[in-house]
């Protein structure tokens, strides 16, 4: 499918609008990954409704300054684009770090969207003071040899069941991702963990998790509102592992919700 790009303060932004019929849905990445990590719900979803999906700044095609790559950053290029593309009432779908830009439209700019979903996404802070395993990991992503170590991560977030190609693929993809860019978006969602909002969001929400990977009680009583969902036999990546679990959630919570 043909990319598209709009341009915001003299940078680039490459996304993927097809389909249509409402209501649209603009799918955001995670750290270090980039449109293609949403192909399975770009192929399902566009053919009854409009689909957008994002090369966030920094991403895949869209540009990559050298800059302090921040959520609150990445939250405002989202809305820019919604606006530009005269997107009205989108679900909103985030995995892992676009989760948590999906939190942030859906608690500071409700009238933006109709609905949000959260994809394995860090709503709860993590430990990144120092000492600490991320603080760690940040440092090690500064060094000149911080490939292996980035390697190491994203190879983490499978299961040793998960297939072998799509472990390939992604690692292949993520690690393409300029290293100023792997290190800052790290850097800022560790340090937005503390400052996320909580309590009832303002529109329908719903967290979809791989069975095991976070706390639901610790979620469900931060966020109110908020419902939950599990998929099974996938890590991290599980809108790849496991898109027609995954499809089916999405497509009953849009039925319920809206």
């Amino acid at each position: 499918m043909p990319m598209k790009a709009a341009e915001r303060d003299g940078v680039k932004l490459s996304f993927l609008d097809t389909g249509a019929g409402d209501p649209a849905l603009v799918f955001v990445h995670g750290w270090s990954c980039n449109r293609s990590f949403w192909a399975p719900q770009v192929r399902a979803f566009s053919r009854s409704h409009r689909v957008i999906a994002i090369d966030l700044r920094g991403h895949g095609r869209s540009d990559k300054p050298r800059q302090a790559y921040t959520m609150k950053g990445f939250a405002d290029d989202v809305a820019w684009l919604c606006e530009e593309l005269d997107v009205r009432g989108p679900v909103i779908v985030g995995h892992s770090m676009g989760g948590v830009i999906a939190l942030l439209l859906a608690a500071r700019r409700p009238a933006l969207a109709a609905a949000a979903v959260f994809v394995d996404a860090p709503l709860l802070p993590m430990a990144g003071g120092p000492g600490s395993g991320f603080a760690q990991f940040l440092e090690a992503l500064s060094r000149p040899d911080y490939m292996s170590t980035a390697s190491t991560f994203i190879e983490g977030m499978f299961r040793p069941y998960s297939d072998p190609t799509l472990r390939s693929w992604t690692l292949q993809a993520m690690t393409s991702t300029p290293q100023h860019v792997m290190a800052s978006a790290l850097e800022e969602l560790i340090a937005a963990g503390p400052h996320l909002p909580s309590g009832d969001l303002p529109l329908p929400v719903l967290s979809v998790t791989a069975a095991g990977g976070q706390n639901l009680a610790e979620l469900k009583e931060r966020y109110t509102n908020l419902g939950q969902a599990q998929v099974t036999g996938a890590g991290h990546f599980l809108q790849l592992e496991v898109p027609e679990q995954f499809n089916a959630m999405l497509r009953r919570f849009m039925d319920v919700a809206l």
